[in-house]
Protein backbone atom coordinates (compact mmCIF):
# COMPACT_ATOMS: atom_id res chain seq x y z
CA UNK A 1 0.00 0.00 0.00
CA UNK A 2 0.98 3.40 -0.67
CA UNK A 3 1.54 5.54 1.95
CA UNK A 4 -0.67 8.51 2.31
CA UNK A 5 0.79 12.02 1.57
CA UNK A 6 1.76 14.12 4.26
CA UNK A 7 -0.25 17.43 4.34
CA UNK A 8 1.67 20.56 3.55
CA UNK A 9 0.68 23.80 5.52
CA UNK A 10 0.21 26.80 2.65
CA UNK A 11 0.56 30.13 3.80
CA UNK A 12 -2.08 32.38 2.04
CA UNK A 13 -0.38 36.40 2.03
CA UNK A 14 -2.72 38.12 3.20
CA UNK A 15 -2.67 42.10 3.03
CA UNK A 16 -2.26 44.50 5.97
CA UNK A 17 -5.01 45.26 7.56
CA UNK A 18 -6.52 48.02 6.13
CA UNK A 19 -5.80 51.26 8.27
CA UNK A 20 -7.75 55.07 7.95
CA UNK A 21 -6.93 57.63 10.55
CA UNK A 22 -7.86 61.26 9.28
CA UNK A 23 -5.66 63.89 11.29
CA UNK A 24 -7.17 66.97 10.25
CA UNK A 25 -9.37 68.82 9.92
CA UNK A 26 -10.37 67.55 13.83
CA UNK A 27 -13.83 66.91 14.65
CA UNK A 28 -16.44 69.56 14.17
CA UNK A 29 -13.64 72.03 13.10
CA UNK A 30 -14.35 75.38 12.68
CA UNK A 31 -12.45 77.44 9.86
CA UNK A 32 -12.09 80.86 9.12
CA UNK A 33 -9.85 80.54 5.88
CA UNK A 34 -10.84 79.24 2.65
CA UNK A 35 -9.61 76.01 2.32
CA UNK A 36 -9.13 73.25 4.60
CA UNK A 37 -6.62 70.51 4.58
CA UNK A 38 -7.49 67.27 4.85
CA UNK A 39 -4.68 64.77 5.91
CA UNK A 40 -4.49 61.18 7.11
CA UNK A 41 -2.77 58.29 7.15
CA UNK A 42 -3.46 55.19 5.53
CA UNK A 43 -1.81 51.39 4.15
CA UNK A 44 0.32 52.97 1.56
CA UNK A 45 -0.96 50.51 -0.91
CA UNK A 46 -4.51 51.48 -0.64
CA UNK A 47 -6.47 54.37 -2.74
CA UNK A 48 -8.45 56.87 -0.67
CA UNK A 49 -11.19 59.53 -1.73
CA UNK A 50 -11.65 62.82 -0.46
CA UNK A 51 -15.64 63.72 -1.18
CA UNK A 52 -14.65 61.61 -4.52
CA UNK A 53 -11.41 63.41 -5.23
CA UNK A 54 -8.51 60.29 -5.26
CA UNK A 55 -6.19 61.37 -3.03
CA UNK A 56 -2.78 59.33 -3.81
CA UNK A 57 -1.06 58.16 0.06
CA UNK A 58 3.10 58.27 0.25
CA UNK A 59 5.18 55.53 0.75
CA UNK A 60 4.35 55.89 4.25
CA UNK A 61 0.63 56.11 3.59
CA UNK A 62 0.26 59.76 4.55
CA UNK A 63 -2.12 62.03 2.16
CA UNK A 64 -3.20 65.91 2.16
CA UNK A 65 -5.36 67.93 0.23
CA UNK A 66 -6.87 70.94 0.43
CA UNK A 67 -10.53 71.81 0.02
CA UNK A 68 -12.22 74.73 -0.98
CA UNK A 69 -14.51 76.26 1.67
CA UNK A 70 -17.54 78.13 0.47
CA UNK A 71 -20.29 79.25 2.71
CA UNK A 72 -22.89 77.36 0.23
CA UNK A 73 -21.23 74.30 1.70
CA UNK A 74 -21.66 75.31 5.12
CA UNK A 75 -21.01 73.34 7.33
CA UNK A 76 -18.96 71.29 4.89
CA UNK A 77 -18.95 67.09 5.72
CA UNK A 78 -16.47 65.78 4.22
CA UNK A 79 -16.51 61.76 3.43
CA UNK A 80 -12.64 60.05 3.39
CA UNK A 81 -12.96 56.72 2.04
CA UNK A 82 -9.51 54.14 1.64
CA UNK A 83 -9.73 51.43 -0.03
CA UNK A 84 -7.56 48.46 0.05
CA UNK A 85 -6.17 46.30 -3.04
CA UNK A 86 -7.98 43.51 -1.66
CA UNK A 87 -11.38 45.52 -1.21
CA UNK A 88 -11.80 46.32 2.34
CA UNK A 89 -13.20 49.33 2.59
CA UNK A 90 -13.26 51.98 5.71
CA UNK A 91 -14.37 55.54 6.00
CA UNK A 92 -14.51 58.74 8.19
CA UNK A 93 -16.41 61.35 7.77
CA UNK A 94 -15.70 64.43 9.25
CA UNK A 95 -17.93 67.98 9.82
CA UNK A 96 -16.44 71.36 8.96
CA UNK A 97 -18.59 74.58 9.88
CA UNK A 98 -16.54 77.62 7.86
CA UNK A 99 -16.65 81.01 9.41
CA UNK A 100 -15.69 83.82 7.27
Amino acid sequence: PNPLPTPVATFMPRAAELQLEVTSPAKDAVVTSDSVTVAGLTSPDATVSVNGVLVTPDVQGRFAIDLPMSSQDNPLSIEVIATSVAGERRSVVRTVIFIP
